[in-house]
C-alpha cells in the first residue's frame, strides 16, 4: 500500500522537514517532493554561499549536513552574523573537522 503526501504528512520527522522547507524555502513555494520551485542564486556548479543560502539549501547541497543542522547555521548567521572562514563555521554546535572535510569544496564563504 502506498501512502498520499497528505498521509505521510503525519509522521513527525516529514511533518518537521516540510514544514522547515515550507518555511525557508524561497518565497515559500514547495513542490509535493519537498523540491523547491527554483534553485535560489545561492547556488552555483554545486557550490554554496553559506552566508547567503536558507537551511534547505544548505541540508540539500552539502554532505552530511541535514535540514537540522542547516537550521542552525542558518539560525547562528542570523543571530551573530556572516561566517567569514570554516573556524567560524566549527563554532555551530554539531559542526565538526569531519563534516567540514566533506564539504571542503561546496561551501563557499563569499
Amino acid at each position: 500500500m502506498t501512502s498520499t503526501f497528505t498521509e505521510s504528512l503525519f509522521y513527525p520527522a516529514t511533518l518537521f522537514a516540510f514544514l522547515a522547507r515550507l518555511a525557508l524555502s524561497p518565497l515559500g513555494v514547495v513542490q509535493a517532493d519537498g523540491v523547491t520551485n527554483s534553485d535560489p542564486p545561492c547556488i552555483e556548479a554545486e557550490q554554496i554561499h553559506i552566508n547567503h543560502a536558507d537551511a534547505a539549501t544548505i541540508a540539500r547541497v552539502s554532505v552530511g549536513i541535514g535540514i537540522s543542522m542547516g537550521i542552525a547555521i542558518f539560525s547562528c548567521r542570523v543571530d551573530f552574523g556572516s561566517f567569514a572562514s570554516f573556524k567560524e563555521l566549527m563554532m555551530v554546535r554539531g559542526v565538526g573537522e569531519v563534516t567540514l572535510d566533506s564539504n571542503e569544496s561546496p561551501i563557499n564563504f563569499v
